[in-house]
């Protein structure tokens, strides 16, 4: 329509990009195509709609679109983002800078040696290799291969696999039941508690030390006894870092009590090499199983038939 103050000055109701029609007649749309590649001719891509790239998005260019992606030809080492859902007809491959990100879902023919994180399912065709995939959502690969091997999964929802790992043994992390940040947080919590109580061993040794030192012939330097206040003042504190990390960890607890459910179906094949956690509890496959699911039963993994 025209601006208010000039006739001559056209200004569109919606975001999108302009398409100059015969007549001097000009459009607006929301979906913007782009015939070619996303490379050196075209630089970097950021719109405030939804998009359709008919070739592929070439190493080290980066795409961000608030809408919808659907990307016809090969990702490379590329950054992705999408405020919608992200569909790659074929998939991403190279290795390990590339990224899709989706405020929703991600749908792919393949992933290898990339990073995936979403907030809805991700659907994969054929399959997942050597890659990193953080979803609150499912991961899904029953296709016709439907492979994860290699690499690290964490799907909150839970996973849904053709086949797990592979013949050569191939480390593979599956974990569910369990955000991202979740078990960051956990393995932190872990690490504090370690290394508190490993402080609280060096500084109980190092008090007894100094304090034998304190009465014994020579008895303590000024330095030393300034350490002794030190520890010792170190020793009243470590009981509190505890408490803290003990109410963190319970906290984490309760996190766990939302996916508790989550499975991770094995329709066809999992092999040794396989790591399984289900909210924080672990399981090693150590051998050849077919048609499985693994599943909490009285707060540890187990692994039952389908």
């Amino acid at each position: 329509m025209p601006g208010p103050e000039n006739p001559n000055i056209l200004i569109s109701a919606m975001d999108g990009h302009i398409l100059f029609k015969g007549g001097g007649l000009v459009e607006v749309e929301s979906d913007y195509v782009i015939i070619g590649n996303i490379d050196f001719n075209t630089g970097n891509l950021d719109y405030s709609g939804s998009v359709l790239i008919k070739g592929d998005v070439k190493s080290g260019f980066e795409v961000n679109v608030e809408g919808d992606l659907d990307i016809w030809g090969v990702v490379e080492d590329a950054k992705i983002k999408s405020g919608g859902n992200v569909l790659l007809q074929k998939g991403i491959i190279g290795r390990g800078a590339g990224i899709v990100e989706s405020e929703k879902g991600v749908i792919a023919k393949y992933v290898e040696n990339q990073n995936i994180r979403c907030k809805g399912n991700v659907v994969i065709s054929e399959a997942i290799l050597h890659s990193k995939v953080y979803t609150d959502g499912f991961v899904l690969a029953k296709g016709k291969r439907g492979y994860i091997i290699g690499g690290e999964i964490i799907a909150t929802a839970g996973v849904e696999v053709k086949n797990l790992g592979n013949y050569q043994n191939v480390r593979t992390e599956v974990t569910v039941g369990i955000k991202e940040e979740t078990k960051k947080k956990l393995i932190e919590n872990e690490l504090n508690f370690i290394k508190n109580k490993e402080n609280e061993n060096n500084v109980k040794k190092a008090i007894y030390q100094l304090i034998q030192l304190k009465y014994s012939k020579n008895g303590l330097s000024k330095e030393k006894t300034a350490l002794l206040t030190k520890m010792q003042n170190i020793q009243k504190v470590l009981p509190t870092q505890k408490a803290e990390l003990e109410k963190e960890k319970e906290e984490i607890s309760k996190e766990f009590q939302k996916y508790k459910n989550a499975q991770i179906k094995v329709y066809n094949k999992v092999y040794p090499g396989v790591k399984i956690s289900i909210v924080d509890k672990k399981y090693t496959v150590l051998e050849e199983r077919s048609g499985v699911v693994f599943r909490l039963s009285e707060d540890e993994v187990v692994c039952a038939a389908l």
